[in-house]
């Protein structure tokens, strides 16, 4: 009886991981806004595998490495269909070194910019213009303060559409007035932005020509 049963449980096996019936016909794709259905398909390395064969672990984490996915959950449902739900990632700032457009989410990681990632929530994207020529890499991080320093400036200065910035001088914008502002590093941003407002005012009532505002160091503040 033990030899029949271990032969049975062999049979049932062997047919579970060889039968027709359990390679993978359907799988559904949720959360997919930018990337199509079929390009992650393509990228989780399912086509023609058994569903018994399927170890969710390994397809999420094949799945997350498009820069455009920030994370995914499959799940298997018997006898041939897999499920992803993904959830793409968000433009918090679109990048832009010269002709070319980067996406960047809210923890700084970069992503292709392009059809409707630059529609919808990018239109409240901060834009960043990188003076040095420097291109990203898809999937690489920028520095976290550039990211705290885009979400703060869109409250402190919502009237600005975009910054620039190199890496030696930090962020500098150009106001309405046609003057250079020097902002520097993230740091003590609303202490800045207060100080030269207050600027502004003292040069109106003045009067005079200004071409540039030094901010970037709290201690030397000055214009010129």
């Amino acid at each position: 009886m033990s030899l029949l049963l271990m032969a049975a449980l062999g049979w049932l096996a062997l047919y579970l991981l060889t039968a027709d019936e359990f390679s993978i016909r359907e799988v559904i794709v949720h959360g997919n806004e930018t990337i199509s259905a079929e390009e992650i398909y393509r990228l989780s390395g399912l086509k023609e595998m058994n569903i018994f064969f399927v170890r969710p672990a390994q397809v999420e984490a094949a799945i997350a490495q498009i820069p455009n996915i920030k994370r995914a959950r499959v799940s298997c449902r018997l006898p041939d269909q897999v499920i992803i739900e993904v959830e793409e990632r968000q433009v918090e700032i679109v990048w832009q070194v010269g002709d070319t457009l980067y996406s960047v989410d809210a923890e700084g990681a970069v992503f292709p910019a392009g059809g409707d990632s630059l529609s919808g929530e990018a239109d409240q994207a901060l834009l960043i213009r990188d003076l040095d020529g420097h291109h990203l890499r898809l999937g690489e991080h920028i520095e976290p303060w550039l990211v705290e320093a885009a979400h703060k400036l869109r409250s402190l200065l919502p009237e600005v559409e975009a910054f620039d910035y190199s890496r030696s001088g930090g962020l500098s914008f150009t106001t309405e007035r046609g003057w250079r502002a020097l902002l520097g590093t993230g740091e003590d941003l609303e202490y800045k932005i207060a100080v030269m407002r207050a600027l502004f005012q003292e040069i109106e009532r003045k009067g005079i020509e200004v071409e540039l505002i030094d901010l970037r160091f709290k201690e030397n503040v000055y214009y010129r």
